[in-house]
């Protein structure tokens, strides 16, 4: 890894010497690529970027192109043969994620993420010791508004993302609440563990089947559609900058629905009531994508709420099982929870796990959980990807 970073200049604010004019097919643009709608030429976006990967709030709200208040974490890659590139970025984020990481050839140039300035907006420089072709991949949780390189370099899209597309749709545990910043979180980089390179994640914390969010990660409007039925039916979420999106459109390989009812649980639904939200997000995700592999994985249960809501889980999930046996059910909680203990962080009890994976609001995981439930998640999606049907409706 030293040796790779060694060949790499320094990563700066200076954006003083980078020219702004951009060419591109033999056509000169002040910007190779604007995530803000401003680029010179109609179809110039996706000539030249790939936006891929990213993890995305969905109520529209938020920002979702570039801002200093709630940038949307992602993966942007795009092809340069200069001997330096510039991007033009926010550095403050609201749901405490900074920095990014800098990915050359699929390498990554840093084991931690760079570091962003404190002002709200800045210019990063990366330099190289020579001008050849070289795939870029910039991971942050904090908006770009725009990638340049001189105007005798091109900049280009790359060819298309290796292995299936993976949407995920969840509630808070599907975001990096509880995390340091959102590369943390258990979506996040979970691609290279299962064999892909374009995972979406479009969560809402405080959401569920039958309700809406209520405060989850910063929302504070009940009134926006984010009920896991709305999300799977309406025309918003994850891909913006690509206009309004369906599932039809989005077409994922896998969707993985990710939550057992816990903000429905908290917020007073019955488990019977649960099991027919569940049950019509499931009908409804299957009749927009009949091929694609559905995956419905429980929220698991914390120590807060351990001993009221792991019955629930189980019944909710034996419920719509007994129902729906054309999907894949992966066991978080139900049989032998992944989160075990009645402690937790500030609130230790020598017992199970969760003291060393839960935070100190006794509900959401630190950045340890985070990762040991991303391995685990990982691993039952690759035996999910390879069955041939096998173990629908069963517990994986």
């Amino acid at each position: 890894m030293a040796d790779l970073a060694s060949k790499i200049g320094p990563v700066s604010t200076d954006f003083t010497s980078v020219n702004t004019n951009v060419a591109v097919d033999g056509v000169t643009y002040n910007q190779g690529y604007s995530m803000t709608g401003q680029a010179p030429a109609v179809g110039l976006i996706p000539d030249i970027a790939d936006m891929g990967e990213g993890v995305h709030y969905t109520l529209s709200g938020y920002d979702y192109a570039y801002g200093t208040t709630n940038p949307m974490p992602r993966s942007i890659r795009t092809v340069c043969d200069g001997d330096k590139f510039a991007m033009f970025h926010s550095t403050v984020s609201a749901n405490g994620s900074y920095g990014f990481m800098l990915y050359i050839d699929g390498k990554p140039a840093s084991l931690t993420p760079y570091a962003a300035t404190n002002s709200p907006t800045s210019f990063s420089t990366v330099l190289f010791p020579s001008a050849k072709p070289r795939l870029l991949e910039i991971r942050t949780a904090n908006g770009i508004a725009a990638i340049y390189t001189q105007k005798q370099y091109n900049l280009w899209k790359p060819v298309p993302r290796k292995g299936p597309r993976v949407l995920v749709i969840g509630d808070s545990y599907a975001s990096n609440f509880g995390a340091t910043n959102a590369m943390q979180s258990i979506y996040w980089d979970i691609g290279p563990l299962i064999g892909s390179e374009d995972v979406w994640v479009d969560h809402v914390g405080g959401s569920g089947f039958g309700v809406h969010s209520t405060g989850g990660d910063g929302q504070t409007s009940s009134t926006i559609p984010s009920r896991y039925l709305d999300r799977v039916t309406s025309s918003f979420g994850v891909a913006p900058q690509l206009g309004a999106w369906t599932l039809e459109a989005i077409k994922p390989d896998v969707l993985v629905i990710h939550g057992g009812g816990t903000n429905d649980k908290y917020k007073g639904r019955s488990n019977a009531q649960v099991i027919a939200d569940m049950i019509t997000v499931i009908d409804t995700a299957r009749r927009k994508l009949p091929n694609a592999k559905i995956i419905v994985t429980e929220g698991f249960a914390p120590p807060m709420f351990f001993s009221t809501f792991n019955p629930d889980y189980i019944a909710i999930r034996q419920g719509v099982q007994a129902v729906r046996k054309d999907v894949y059910y992966v066991d978080v909680a139900t049989t032998k929870p992944w989160i075990q203990g009645t402690g937790y962080s500030g609130a230790l009890t020598n017992v199970g796990n969760s003291d060393l994976y839960i935070g100190t609001d006794g509900a959401h995981p630190v950045n340890a959980g985070h990762l040991y439930i991303r391995h685990r998640m990982a691993a039952k999606i690759r035996t999910i990807l390879a069955d041939t049907g096998a173990l629908k409706g069963t517990l994986v």
